[in-house]
């Protein structure tokens, strides 16, 4: 009897889904009717029409420092900000992580898997590849010691001073000062170069931002001269004026270069090791117990030097949305 009344509610389910499945299929059909229906009655996309439905509105301004031009790109929400201003994420090299941290941060937004926040990204006019690697090269790395080997660079270092007051501090400013940005809640994302770069701004300005993003840093630089100048706890408890957070990734393949990319630069054969990984776990330990710095770190697990791109900016799209200083949502 138990048998039997089990099979008959089967058999209610399965005809249950089957019309389920039949309406459901119904509505498919008739929603792909209506859109082909519209799609007659619209004129497709000219080519150079179609820039503007890839990735969401994205305003552009410029900022110019001794000569040099600077672009400055920015994602904002849909809805209007919130009298404190929305979070913000700044992403250096923008020219080529921008259009990913765009894409995802939108998406996100739309669909509310994070809290709106504004992404702000720096790079420059141009796409020559050779000249955005002297740029950056120049404005990502400070001053190196008389003794580090610059021969590794794509040009002249020693600008990243300049490059942080003068473009980095002047874009948050122009954020905020239209009100979309809140000030209490910046963080900075930077990968490689633009990794150090976020560690180098933390040591000499700890209270510029809320929270620092720092990818597979390249500490290597300056034979490791950023351990030597790595505040005592003292230090950094007399200089923090709040709390910050600090996150440190790195790729698990960076621990040597794989036989592919050696092919491509036989030269890395006899470069001094760089110890991404080990460099990173040092960082993250020197840090570690540092009174106001809430520092956490991991390993990509098969992620190299340039595959973690996609994975590390959506992680920092999500780190800078949870900002502990914004406000709750009503």
């Amino acid at each position: 009897m138990t048998d039997l009344s089990m099979q008959a509610r089967s058999n209610r389910a399965e005809h249950g889904a089957e019309r389920w499945w039949r309406a459901a299929f119904a509505g498919v059909c008739l929603v792909l009717g209506l859109a082909q229906s519209a799609a007659a009655q619209t004129p497709p996309l000219a080519p150079h029409d179609l820039s503007s439905v890839l990735l969401p509105p994205i305003s552009v301004s410029e900022i110019h420092l001794e000569g040099r031009t600077y672009s400055v790109f920015i994602v904002r929400p849909f809805a209007p900000p919130p009298p404190q201003g929305f979070p913000i994420l700044v992403v250096l090299d923008a020219n080529g992580l921008f259009a990913t941290a765009a894409s995802n941060a939108a998406g996100r937004m739309a669909f509310s898997d994070v809290a709106p926040l504004v992404v702000v990204g720096i790079g420059y006019p141009t796409s020559d590849i050779k000249q955005f690697l002297l740029r950056r090269t120049f404005d990502l790395v400070g001053p190196l010691p008389p003794n580090a080997d610059a021969s590794t660079f794509a040009g002249p270092t020693g600008g990243a001073e300049t490059f942080r007051q003068g473009v980095v501090e002047k874009a948050l400013e122009q954020v905020e000062r239209e009100g979309l940005g809140d000030k209490r809640c910046r963080v900075l994302l930077g990968q490689s170069l633009g990794g150090l770069f976020v560690v180098d701004t933390l040591v000499r300005h700890p209270n510029m931002f809320e929270g620092y993003f720092a990818a597979s840093p390249s500490l290597w630089v300056g034979n490791s001269e950023i351990f030597n100048r790595l505040p005592t706890r003292a230090e950094w408890s007399a200089t923090l004026t709040a709390p910050v957070r600090v996150r440190l990734e790195v790729g698990g393949l960076e621990g040597k270069f794989s036989e592919r990319m050696l092919k491509a630069f036989p030269n890395w054969r006899t470069a001094p090791d760089p110890k991404m990984i080990d460099n990173t776990v040092r960082l993250a330990h020197e840090l570690s117990g540092v009174p106001k710095i809430q520092v956490s770190s991991a390993i990509l697990e098969n992620e190299s030097h340039n595959s973690e791109s996609p994975r590390v900016i959506s992680e920092a799209i999500t780190f800078a949305s949870e900002c502990p200083n914004r406000a709750p949502e009503p």
